[in-house]
């Protein structure tokens, strides 16, 4: 059983080293798309008052 509880806390090590980086790469790509949307609707503002 020691065998088995080493491979279940290496795992779980493992999906939470997997959790934290996704997590890490979505907020990172969810502050880049909210820059975009901020740039397109300034742009259409721009269009806009134009």
């Amino acid at each position: 059983t020691q065998s088995s509880d080493t491979r279940d806390v290496m795992l779980k090590q493992y999906i939470e080293q997997i959790y934290t980086d996704l997590h890490e790469r979505i907020a990172t790509n969810h502050q880049q798309h909210q820059q975009d949307e901020e740039c397109s609707t300034n742009t259409t503002v721009v269009v806009v008052t134009d």
